[in-house]
């Protein structure tokens, strides 16, 4: 079984591009060492995020996002226990949904390519917070 979170945080800061591509570094180096795999969006001092793995690794690094000065008002939004992962060609999958995305730097360009299929999956990540 895969253990699945979302949580979504805050910052005190509109965090720069070179501050998300090191944290998006950072993080796909240890999810990959982790087996951990997911998405990250971020919009206006924003993150939600969806981690997938081990569910004693996912949720140890959750409570590290919540220690995390950088992280504030951090909310679990939902948890489940599935067969499979959602994200699992993804180390770290990222999409900036503000007016200025990182796309040009190669973070998410397969989120925009519509004959990548993994597209599909934030599609499908984003109905399960739409309201009907």
């Amino acid at each position: 079984m895969v253990f699945s979170l979302v949580y979504s945080s805050t910052t005190d800061h509109d965090w720069t591009q070179d501050e998300l591509v090191g944290l998006l570094e950072w993080s796909r180096g240890w999810n990959l060492d982790s087996g951990v795999t997911g998405l990250l969006l971020y919009r206006d001092c924003a993150f939600m995020q969806f981690l997938e793995g081990d569910e004693a690794t996912v949720r140890e690094l959750f409570a590290r996002i919540s220690a995390d000065r950088r992280h504030q008002d951090v909310d679990l939004m939902w948890s489940n226990e599935t067969e499979r992962r959602r994200f699992a060609d993804w180390s770290m999958a990222f999409r900036e949904m503000g007016d200025h995305p990182v796309a040009e730097l190669g973070y998410n360009d397969s989120l925009n390519d519509p004959s990548d299929r993994r597209g599909d999956v934030l599609v499908d990540f984003l109905s399960m917070f739409r309201s009907v």
